[in-house]
């Protein structure tokens, strides 16, 4: 498995895992297994998308079918976000140190948006959840447009810098030579 998958792999697996120990306990109306795993997975992926309105006690919180999904944890999602660039930089190395947590927060809101239109709303059996859908569209994009460029560069530098510093101590020389010797 290339670096550049381990990568996404490990940031999209962070991503969802810490989204559902961190976003609270929940019930769900579902008698079915899949469907409340589905719905679970959709809501520690919107937990995610506003980490700065999250960190200014702000988000945007829907309550609908019995189970709740919001946007608004205070540190949690960035301090999750940063876990996320860590373990893609380590399973990474410097090859994709770059790429993965780019190619994973894609991943992630295209689940997201996936999930939201096409799954949930066919597991509910109305269009209703399209227009709430439609409503964190419209948060992401019109009213907050640096929650997604936050999503997309907050694990980055962490990434990066890991991937380095993996890569460094895997080559088993100094971090610093000195190349020319003065006489």
């Amino acid at each position: 498995m290339s670096g550049i998958l381990r990568g996404v792999l490990g940031f999209v697996f962070t991503v969802v895992g810490l989204g559902s120990l961190l976003s609270g306990s929940t019930s769900y109306p579902f008698a079915n297994l899949q469907q409340a795993l589905v719905a679970e997975v959709y809501r520690s992926l919107t937990f995610h998308l506003a980490p700065l309105s999250a960190l200014a006690g702000e988000g945007i919180t829907v309550e609908r079918y019995g189970f709740v999904i919001s946007t608004g944890h205070g540190v949690y999602p960035l301090l999750s976000l940063l876990l996320a660039g860590v373990v893609a930089g380590v399973c990474s190395g410097r090859v994709g140190s770059a790429a993965a947590p780019l190619l994973g927060s894609a991943m992630i809101f295209g689940l997201w948006q996936l999930m939201g239109f096409y799954v949930m709303s066919t597991t509910f059996g109305d269009q209703s959840w399209v227009v709430v859908i439609d409503r964190l569209n419209g948060f992401l994009l019109l009213e907050r447009p640096l929650e997604l460029i936050a999503f997309f560069t907050v694990p980055l530098p962490v990434s990066l810098s890991i991937g380095h510093l993996i890569d460094r101590s895997e080559q088993g020389g100094p971090l610093m030579t000195v190349n020319s010797v003065r006489r």
